[in-house]
């Protein structure tokens, strides 16, 4: 994966000496050994070719589940089907209703019509709880730049699951290349997530992903704006505080402690440094400490927080915040 070390210059009028910062994202933790040698892939390659590489290129099917009801008496659920992998008979989880199950590659394979266009390139795949969710990143144009030269690359991250229910979900991320933030705010102006869901059309509604893709385009002229926004914000360190104060919840475990380690960063922080006393900057300050400082039970704890659990969701309650001192 190319950001496992990071080399970029501080954005600041005097051109200041690069900075290295040894970091990798939340994902790349979870990634399979055996996938391209760990290393980044080379251009080309299709989602086949990398789940294949990841051996990741099995396939799913859903049998009938029966419950006991005497000594040799078994009635057959008319209401959930077991989701087992072909290659091991092991089970990933069980469905309900109209369902489709399907493979990792046909979950993945609209993405390839970006690799076709030169528009995009997979560099990731990985797995969580042994198969039962199954991930891939893909790298989207050369990256841009945020307020005169702060360093992004954009990313997709496309999820499918197998039997707990939930839909395929695509998600477009800005990847701040100096320290390795994963600053995926959710723009009211641009769209950077969608579903689709495991039903009977769902081959149909690939071709309606695959146009979202273009999304990408938009959402990186609105981040641009949402920097320059951000960047405007004068916070002080008592208005920071007061935010971080109102981020986190009341009856979240440790509260005190974390606000003050959030708050210590943002003060303390060598990638903070050029914004600091801006919005943008205890954006910055709070995406670090989340993404990369906080202590998690594990790599996959980690992964969920950012992904998905509280790291996403602090980021983009402090984002509205400072919107709203913007406006």
């Amino acid at each position: 994966m190319t950001v496992a070390t990071v080399e970029t210059q501080t954005p600041t009028e005097d051109t200041a000496p690069a900075k290295v910062i040894e970091r990798v994202p939340a994902w790349q933790s979870l990634v399979q050994t055996n996938m391209v040698g760990n290393t980044e892939a080379p251009e080309g390659l299709t989602s086949l070719d990398m789940l294949q590489a990841a051996g990741l290129n099995w396939g799913v099917e859903a049998r009938p589940l029966w419950r006991r009801t005497g000594e040799n008496e078994y009635v057959q659920s008319t209401k959930s089907r077991e989701v087992f992998r072909i290659d091991t008979g092991a089970q990933l989880g069980t469905v309900r209703g109209r369902y489709e199950v399907f493979s990792n590659e046909d979950a993945f394979a609209f993405g390839d019509a970006l690799v076709q266009d030169g528009s995009g390139k997979w560099v990731v795949a990985g797995q969580q709880n042994e198969g039962a969710r199954v991930f891939m990143v893909m790298e989207l144009g050369e990256g841009f730049e945020v307020l005169g030269g702060d360093g992004y690359k954009l990313y997709l991250y496309i999820r499918t699951s197998h039997g707990d229910g939930t839909s395929i979900s695509a998600r477009i991320i800005p990847f701040r290349l100096w320290c390795a933030n994963q600053n995926g705010a959710a723009i009211r102006e641009a769209k950077s997530s969608w579903s689709i869901p495991h039903t009977t059309t769902v081959k149909d509604r690939l071709d309606e992903a695959r146009n979202a893709l273009q999304l990408s385009v938009s959402y990186e002229a609105e981040f641009q704006k949402l920097a320059e926004q951000l960047a405007s914000v004068k916070v002080s360190d008592e208005q920071a505080k007061a935010m971080l104060g109102r981020v986190i919840p009341e009856r979240r475990a440790r509260r005190d402690d974390m606000i003050a380690d959030i708050l210590g960063n943002y003060q303390t922080s060598e990638t903070v440094e050029p914004f600091r006393g801006t919005g943008y900057g205890l954006y910055n300050g709070l995406t670090e400490y989340m993404d990369h400082l906080k202590t998690q039970r594990s790599a996959n704890a980690r992964f969920q927080s950012v992904m998905h659990g509280e790291g996403d969701k602090f980021q983009n309650n402090l984002v509205q915040q400072l919107l709203a001192l913007a406006a």
